[in-house]
């Protein structure tokens, strides 16, 4: 069968097949994943980030609460300020690396260009906007039910 294929070869030209090779489907996975990776433990340093923000918030946030303002009502203002740093800054961030470090890359790494596509950087986004507001959830939810215009009363007498 070889031999057939090899004497057709000969006969007619056939392009070679541009199969990039396991190797590096095993490299831009592992990229990817490295990617993962970083957006998730980025979510995790922008949620203690922003839980010492809260510290120093603590009196404004009793304030509304004795307004009127509900737990959900706060969680959602503090979640939408976070989403006005984070979204812009990630898309700035994704954009910077396109443009700036993927052209250094690409004669190192050849498939890398195909593989960090429109869509990828969406799924990353994706991936990075949920673990960020899954943490950010569960922190701001802690905190905001301890808040109280009674405990801040108190810290500030002693």
């Amino acid at each position: 069968r070889y031999r057939q294929l090899l004497y057709a070869s000969e006969e007619r030209f056939i392009p070679d097949l541009d199969i990039p090779e396991q190797e590096n489907q095993y490299l831009y996975r592992t990229i990817l994943l490295i990617s993962v990776v970083i957006a998730l433990l980025a979510a995790i340093n922008f949620s203690q980030l922003f839980q010492y923000i809260l510290d120093q918030r603590q009196q404004r946030i009793a304030i509304f609460r004795l307004c009127g303002c509900t737990a959900k009502r706060t969680i959602r203002l503090l979640l939408l300020e976070c989403l006005m740093f984070t979204v812009p800054a990630y898309w700035l961030a994704a954009f910077l690396y396109s443009r700036l470090f993927m052209p250094n890359l690409t004669p190192l790494f050849p498939y890398m260009a195909d593989s960090f596509t429109p869509i990828l950087y969406i799924a990353l986004f994706g991936i990075y906007l949920v673990s960020i507001l899954t943490v950010l959830v569960i922190m701001l939810h802690r905190r905001i039910a301890r808040v109280s215009i009674v405990s801040l009363e108190r810290k500030h007498s002693k």
